[in-house]
């Protein structure tokens, strides 16, 4: 029991930790954008993770397009090659803490990621599903109506 104890602890730990570590990263990221956004000719692409690990390939292929530089094979073998030997998210999935247990709300979530949701990536920080009847934050969200107002932690 005192393993188990210490291991929901240490999520908890872990999970506060990632929210800080998001939410600096979060008002860093809107910062370049504004910065960038009103330089004359300041070109940048923001390349989302979610879609970087759904498919490498097309997000190097949009990123070389956009650079109007060719792909070449042997830059996509390397690239392939890597990935295969990535050992990240290959340890099961991440430990769960309610957003409760971390002090946190609905609320206080979108507060602290108010600007990053609507500047960068056009949505809202926290969805209701009415059907499902639970909260997502950031959108998608693979957990079942049980697990509402959950957080994953190692994720970013």
């Amino acid at each position: 029991l005192a393993d188990k104890e210490r291991g929901v602890e240490l999520a908890r730990q872990h999970a506060a930790a990632s929210y800080a570590y998001l939410h600096a990263n979060a008002d860093a990221l809107v910062q370049l954008h504004r910065r960038l956004s009103a330089t004359p000719g300041g070109n940048y692409h923001i390349v989302r993770y979610n879609e970087l690990l759904a498919d490498p390939e097309a997000v190097m292929k949009e990123i070389y397009s956009e650079l109007d530089m060719p792909l070449t094979a042997r830059a996509m073998h390397d690239a392939r090659e890597y990935l295969s030997g990535s050992r990240q998210h290959r340890h099961g999935k991440p430990a769960k803490v309610a957003i409760s247990e971390l002090g946190l709300s609905a609320e206080r979530i979108e507060s602290d990621f108010h600007a990053y949701c609507h500047e960068l990536l056009h949505r809202p920080v926290v969805e209701t599903d009415p059907a499902a009847e639970h909260t997502r934050m950031g959108g998608k969200h693979d957990a079942d109506p049980h697990d509402a107002n959950v957080a994953d932690v190692g994720r970013a």
